[in-house]
């Protein structure tokens, strides 16, 4: 019997090039969904690192009935100073006060108030990386600052230059007549009460992040590290809204959101940053947003209507 002949054909150059091509546009098509969803998941853990933040808060709150000062320094003894038997011309931020409410306890208790944040005694706790005080789309996740020490993603907006920005008609009138009085100032232990605007419409909690690296709008990072800017996490990393312009420039202008890190908000994220409010809830704050209302929103008692 005979074997019939077998035809066999070969993929032509052709044939191989379509292939390849369709294959090319694909990955053209999959790669912005596949990038999309990471920065999905990032978007979300950053938001349960600003909520876990807020919630330490409240424990915090409910424990000592005053939030934690967002910072304690200078050479004169106030009330935050006698609380916390914290020493005179001794330096503090807000972040360790609420290690114990963090799941920290074991760096907590080997923090000393009674020494500088810089002091070599608190070394080993704050040259320690802690996940939640850095947004994962940020680069450069284990960076430090100078002294050597961790450094956070998020800081306390506590105020804003009324001053600078009313001349340009860019703040509230009732913005303007409380400009210092936001949460968590220097020195100072505030209650839920007096927050008369309202926990749900004042937050004090925000992203600004790549710091000590300097970055502007864009992402477009700076040949030069910013200077003195309190990025450590043990440090008094605290600022108000100065506004920049729209190439990013720290100077005043109309923009809040995302045109500098220089004690500015700013994150990785695109179009905007994450904000907690007083009531605990974690608010998506887009870049877009007036100047006015994002100052509204971050003093306690301004009484401004907020759109």
């Amino acid at each position: 019997m005979s074997r019939p002949n077998l035809s066999r054909r070969a993929f032509t150059l052709v044939e191989l090039l379509v292939v390849i091509a369709i294959i090319g546009v694909l990955v053209a098509l999959l790669l912005p969904a596949v990038q999309s969803a990471r920065e999905a998941a990032r978007r979300m853990q950053c938001s349960n690192n600003v909520k876990q933040i807020m919630l330490s808060m409240h424990h915090f709150h409910d424990t000592y009935l005053v939030l934690p000062p967002g910072a304690v320094r200078g050479a004169s003894i106030t009330p935050a100073h006698s609380k916390f038997n914290i020493p005179v011309n001794i330096k503090h931020g807000w972040a360790p006060f609420i290690l114990p409410f963090m799941e920290q306890k074991n760096l907590s208790d080997k923090y000393r108030y009674d020494l500088d944040w810089t002091d070599a005694g608190n070394l080993p706790v704050v040259e320690t990386h802690l996940k939640v005080f850095i947004c994962p789309s940020t680069p450069d996740q284990k960076r430090y600052d100078v002294p050597r020490s961790s450094v956070s993603d998020y800081g306390i907006l506590n105020g804003i230059d009324a001053a600078g920005l009313n001349p340009y008609g860019l703040v509230d009138r009732g913005t303007v007549a409380v400009s210092g009085q936001g949460v968590m100032k220097v020195n100072e232990m505030i209650r839920f009460a007096e927050i008369t605007d309202g926990l749900s419409n004042t937050f004090w909690l925000d992203e600004d992040c790549g710091r000590p690296k300097r970055y502007r709008r864009g992402l477009k990072l700076q040949p030069t590290l910013q200077n003195g800017n309190g990025s450590a996490f043990a440090d008094t990393n605290e600022h108000i809204i100065h506004g920049a312009t729209v190439t990013g420039s720290p100077q005043t202008g109309p923009y809040a959101i995302n045109a500098t890190n220089e004690d500015e908000m700013f994150s990785f994220h695109p179009a905007g940053v994450m904000a907690g409010f007083g009531d605990g809830s974690v608010r998506f704050l887009q870049d877009s947003i007036d100047i006015k209302v994002a100052g509204a929103m971050v003093t306690r008692g301004g009484g401004e209507i907020i759109p």
